[in-house]
């Protein structure tokens, strides 16, 4: 691939900004470059999808891991985040883009109240973190109980304090 001071005239390469992600990011195929070239755009770049590339990728022994409502970047860049093994990500269901979910096979996080709810739709509990960052999950779904904070006096907040008396 290129030097950093070759880059002249290579089509998506002109900017100094491409030219210093490609050199971080040492493309070695062309997947890597359809890549490089996909996450250099204002989208990408401003949710450091660049950063986050490049460290997965010079730190394959790490896993990075992240639940997102972002169905629609996620769908756009398939092909990008399934080429870093060691990036797993997790649709978090409950959102307006659900439906993407379905039609891309994605795998999902589901919040769930009581625990029998879990069950019942046959997912798993991740109690650890565990099935969000396995790479060997990836293609797995789960379900997560109600967590974090929820309004005082709603539906959630009950289940919560219900929950949190369970055990």
């Amino acid at each position: 691939f290129p030097s950093h001071d070759r880059f002249a005239g290579i089509f998506q390469l002109t900017q100094a900004g491409a030219q210093r992600l490609f050199t971080k990011a040492k493309p070695r195929s062309i997947i890597d470059i359809a890549t490089l070239t996909s996450i250099y755009r204002p989208g990408p770049l401003a949710a450091n999808v660049d950063k986050l590339y490049i460290d997965a990728k010079n730190n394959p022994d790490k896993i990075f891991y992240a639940y997102t409502k972002s169905l629609q970047f996620w769908v756009n860049r398939l092909t990008l985040l399934r080429s870093v093994k060691n990036y797993v990500l997790t649709a978090s269901f409950g959102g307006r883009l659900d439906y993407l979910i379905d039609a891309y096979k994605l795998r999902y996080a589901k919040v769930v109240f009581p625990r029998s709810e879990a069950k019942q739709l046959k997912l798993p509990i991740d109690h650890d973190d565990s099935h969000a960052a396995l790479p060997k999950s990836r293609n797995k779904s789960f379900a997560l109980l109600l967590h974090g904070v929820q309004p005082k006096g709603s539906k959630a907040g009950k289940a919560l304090v219900e929950l949190n008396g369970d055990g």
